[in-house]
């Protein structure tokens, strides 16, 4: 009899961190999550003013995210906190989007040595269609990419870029044809100094 082999428990895994602080992370086995959950972590993040004026209770904090910047040696102090707050953009069963906003966007592993940001998830609570969970507290660390002030300054920064290339582009095709026109205007010229050296 060939015994059957237990389904391994979900984890989860790093997918990307792009330039305007989107963080995406998924799970290998689909999470059955309450639909009320993903409002519930949203408010536990709101500030407490907020939840004040909102009337709402502090749920448990079943994300958080912390961010340590990268210390350089030359830097006698770099203390300044620089993740002003972060969101959640969605919890799906496949995963989870977070958005990370920061002070100083432009500063953000600006150095030699990466800044880094840390997930903390705890979601054991919760189980995959096989009755396995996530482990009751899951910690990821991953180095920060240098990010954009807006989309607006990289839509600006991609135009720059797509009008140097045109540019570059145009004037290398223009070089060759001027390489072409005064090839084949000095190419007499060419063959007379070539008949002189024969005589």
């Amino acid at each position: 009899m060939i015994a059957l082999r237990k389904p391994l428990p979900p984890e989860v895994r790093f997918e990307d961190f792009n330039n305007f602080g989107l963080v995406e992370l998924s799970f290998t086995q689909k999470i059955n999550f309450p639909e009320t959950l993903e409002q519930a972590i949203r408010e536990a993040n709101l500030p407490i003013r907020q939840l004040a004026s909102h009337g709402l209770i502090r749920a448990k904090n079943a994300i958080q995210i912390f961010a340590i910047k990268g210390k350089e040696p030359s830097e006698a102090s770099s203390d300044e906190p620089i993740m002003k707050y972060w969101e959640l953009v969605s919890l799906r069963a496949n995963g989870v989007t977070l958005k990370v906003h920061f002070f100083k966007p432009l500063r953000v592993s600006a150095g030699e040595t990466p800044d880094l940001l840390i997930v903390q998830l705890e979601l054991g609570d919760y189980f995959d269609d096989n009755g396995n969970s996530l482990e009751k507290s899951i910690v990821k660390k991953f180095e920060i990419p240098t990010q954009f002030a807006s989309e607006a300054e990289a839509n600006t920064v991609n135009n720059i870029g797509t009008s140097f290339e045109a540019t570059s582009y145009s004037a290398m095709i223009l070089n060759f044809v001027i390489n072409i026109i005064v090839s084949g205007s000095l190419s007499p010229v060419w063959s007379l100094v070539n008949s002189l050296q024969v005589v």
